[in-house]
């Protein structure tokens, strides 16, 4: 049978593991959200991009 000091520090070191996962989950997760954010931005900006140029061209269009 193990001393309680031995199973103490055992429990230490799995909360510490178990703290350690759920940190690692957070930052993937944040890491994600952030990712999904970028791809976002960068497809609205795209898209204004493309409704900028087609009101350039009607306006060019219309101005010949």
């Amino acid at each position: 049978m193990e001393s309680p000091k031995a199973l103490e520090l055992q429990a230490h070191r799995r909360a510490q593991e178990a703290a350690q996962r759920v940190r690692t989950a957070v930052s993937r997760v944040f890491a994600d959200e952030v990712t999904r954010h970028a791809r976002w931005r960068s497809w609205r900006r795209r898209e204004l991009s493309e409704g900028v140029s087609l009101i350039a061209m009607n306006a060019a269009g219309r101005a010949a």
